[in-house]
């Protein structure tokens, strides 16, 4: 299975959300490739991140090891814990019965999530130069 990693990060700046992420893989030939990724809306920076992590997903053409390197813990700890999985047989809803934060995407991610073997690291500051370049870009 093929190893990609995923670096997230996104932040308000004045009124509005920036946001970068970047998908970095070796084929086959061990040649290093990269897409990146960028966003500028009226979101909250964890609506952007998670919009963010859909778009790189979606480019995956078969089952991978993706390693998710992120500063949301809320994300973080609903993709380890997989509380996806329990959203979804209870239909995007939590355990008062509320619509989860962002189920939208969440309902679309967890096709991916499900598809790819994910795992998540806190953000260490991995590609923040280049993150920060694509932010001030957007």
């Amino acid at each position: 299975m093929d190893i990609i990693n995923i670096y997230i990060k996104a932040e308000k700046v004045i009124d509005e959300t920036r946001g970068a992420g970047m998908m970095v893989f070796e084929d086959s030939r061990g040649n290093a490739h990269s897409k990146t990724t960028s966003i500028k809306c009226d979101d909250t920076p964890h609506r952007a991140k998670l919009k963010m992590i859909l778009e790189l997903l979606k480019c995956l053409k078969f089952p991978c090891d993706v390693g998710i390197y992120i500063d949301d813990i809320g994300i973080k700890t609903a993709i380890e814990a997989k509380w996806y999985l329990k959203w979804q047989d209870n239909g995007y809803k939590t355990t008062k019965g509320k619509n989860v934060k962002d189920y939208d995407l969440w309902q679309e991610l967890t096709s991916y999530l499900n598809t790819h073997n994910v795992g998540v690291v806190r953000y260490i500051n991995i590609f923040d130069k280049e993150l920060n370049k694509i932010i001030k870009e957007v």
